[in-house]
């Protein structure tokens, strides 16, 4: 089920911007079309699935493992275009795992980004991009007691990890300082699974995020 509602929005996002594309291209002006914005700041609001195992302890002394499910969250991405061809710029984001009856993870990360354009030089353009940086996720687990009678106290555990993604998308230039920008994204976190649980914190193993991605980009600096 989960498979599929994933593909039907791959579909959606796909028709509804080819439609939008199309639609820009007809409204914006050649000349400024071929005009480059230096600096972009997106927005992205984003939705995908997680691929990958999290164990932690449950209201017991049980240690329980479980699959990935969901991903939601925003991103902010301000970039600075070097030439016809390159871009650079940072990244940082805050999403929530969806894991159904556990409790709330959220994941926090920062990288630096490179990007690669394709095609002919314009404002609405394909591009490649290659990040690395360092990610977080923090769970918040709620006061129990264990099946030996020890209580333990409400923590919130925080694990680290590098991380990296590679994605392919478009920005679509709607008006000379705006426009939007779909893509998809495979984003991997490097956590160290440890066969141990100290403190009785959650473990995870490498992660795989494949996430959909809609920006809203601000365009700027024109040359």
């Amino acid at each position: 089920m989960r498979s599929r509602v994933f593909a039907g929005t791959v579909l959606a996002m796909a028709i509804g911007c080819l439609q939008v594309d199309a639609w820009a291209q007809t409204t914006v002006t050649t000349a400024a079309s071929h005009e480059i914005p230096r600096l972009t700041v997106g927005a992205t609001a984003l939705f995908g699935t997680v691929l990958g195992s999290l164990c932690g302890p449950t209201t017991g002394d049980v240690i329980s493992c479980g699959a990935g499910s969901t991903i939601a969250g925003l991103r902010i991405s301000p970039g600075w275009r070097l030439g016809n061809d390159w871009a650079v710029g940072i990244s940082g984001g805050l999403a929530w795992l969806g894991r159904g009856g556990n409790v709330p993870t959220k994941l926090w990360d920062i990288q630096f980004a490179g990007r690669y354009y394709l095609g002919a030089t314009s404002a609405s353009q394909y591009w490649l991009d290659a990040s690395a940086g360092l990610a977080a996720v923090e769970e918040d687990w709620p006061t129990y007691v264990t099946d030996s009678g020890m209580a333990r106290s409400a923590t919130t555990y925080t694990t680290w990890a590098p991380t990296g993604s590679l994605a392919f998308g478009r920005d679509v230039q709607i008006l000379r300082v705006f426009g939007i920008a779909p893509e998809i994204r495979i984003h991997c976190l490097g956590f160290n699974v440890n066969d141990a649980f100290p403190n009785a914190a959650p473990q995870y193993s490498p992660q795989v995020l494949v996430v959909l991605g809609l920006s809203v980009v601000g365009f700027g600096f024109y040359r």
